[in-house]
């Protein structure tokens, strides 16, 4: 039997931060090594503990995870609320695996935590849809990808299809298309899934 993942709990509300760490620590495939309600106490905590995942709540954070550099093993799940794409896409780029609202039920915490834990990425179902690709794998054109670039730096369809030099219903129609191929089933879906696994 392989040994169980080290898990922190990073929880503002003490009494949120209880429950996790007895939902977790009921699984035998996790331990939860630390937990904290304190902002300052997260940075050192996980060095000491070197969790593989942090369980992380963004109020606890003000927009920055520079430690994480210091923190090679330890891969993040944040948990929070509803965030607009540029938000999420902003704390990808930061090095976060995972992103899991605070409405999440049981089941879905402790398969969002284990995902991360076993190096898969996790977004809630709410924000990215039930059959979303988060592993990447799709493969894409050279004109899915420059579509899909484009949308990712805030273009409509209309500044795609004047860059691109297609036609507004081309770029319609090539996003339709991709949707299945990537898992999605929006816009926003599409530009988050590339932010994280092609820039």
């Amino acid at each position: 039997m392989t040994s169980p993942f080290r898990i922190m709990v990073a929880e503002h509300q003490p009494a949120m931060c209880a429950g996790l760490r007895y939902l977790l620590g009921c699984s035998h495939h996790l331990v939860v090594v630390a937990h904290t309600t304190q902002v300052h106490d997260v940075a050192a905590l996980c060095a000491y503990h070197q969790p593989q995942v942090l369980l992380l709540d963004v109020g606890l954070v003000d927009q920055q995870l520079a430690f994480l550099a210091e923190l090679p093993h330890t891969r993040v799940l944040l948990w929070g609320e509803m965030l607009a794409l540029d938000g999420i896409q902003s704390w990808f780029a930061q090095g976060a695996w995972g992103y899991m609202l605070r409405t999440e039920d049981e089941g879905s915490i402790l398969a969002g935590v284990l995902a991360v834990a076993h190096k898969r990425r996790w977004i809630s179902n709410d924000i990215a849809g039930p059959s979303t690709d988060w592993r990447g794998n799709a493969r894409l054109s050279p004109c899915e990808t420059a579509v899909l670039k484009l949308l990712v730096q805030g273009f409509d369809n209309r500044q795609v299809a004047e860059t691109l030099g297609i036609a507004p219903q081309t770029v319609r129609n090539r996003l339709t298309k991709m949707y299945p191929k990537l898992g999605v089933c929006s816009r926003t879906q599409a530009a988050l899934w590339f932010r994280t696994y092609h820039m």
